[in-house]
């Protein structure tokens, strides 16, 4: 057992420590991003796209904001209705990991039950700013 222990401590201490400090230095000092940036890469990369969230249902994404204070929220249509899903949970993009027939035959059936001018009606009237 401590064979292990010596060994995850020599793995932390000269591999994924320093890693994790020059991933750091790259991203937040350097280059600037904040969790804002990262949110917005995500949302310009996956934006119109049906995606899947934990709560094991299927939503598409329209984008995200940060008017509130206390957190980013994604902005996204389920059952007619506009939500807005805090960004601290993930979400995994369906468009690659179906195949192309039965994502856009899935796509397609969501246009049809939920489509989009009424979500953007509902932005327009709960005054949400969509980045």
């Amino acid at each position: 057992m401590e064979k292990i222990v010596e060994k995850y401590k020599f793995y932390w201490k000269y591999w994924e420590q320093p890693k994790r400090k020059i991933h750091s230095l790259i991203f937040r000092d350097i280059l600037k991003w904040d969790n804002a940036t990262l949110i917005q890469y995500e949302a310009n990369k996956h934006r119109n796209e049906l995606v899947y969230f934990t709560p094991n249902a299927v939503f598409r994404l329209l984008g995200w904001t940060d008017q509130y204070d206390d957190d980013y929220y994604w902005i996204i249509i389920d059952s007619f209705n506009v939500r807005l899903y805090s960004c601290c949970g993930g979400f995994m993009w369906l468009k690659g990991k179906l195949s192309k027939h039965d994502y856009y035959y899935s796509d397609y059936l969501f246009e049809l039950n939920y489509p989009i001018k009424h979500a953007f009606q509902q932005i327009k009237e709960r005054n949400i700013i969509l980045k």
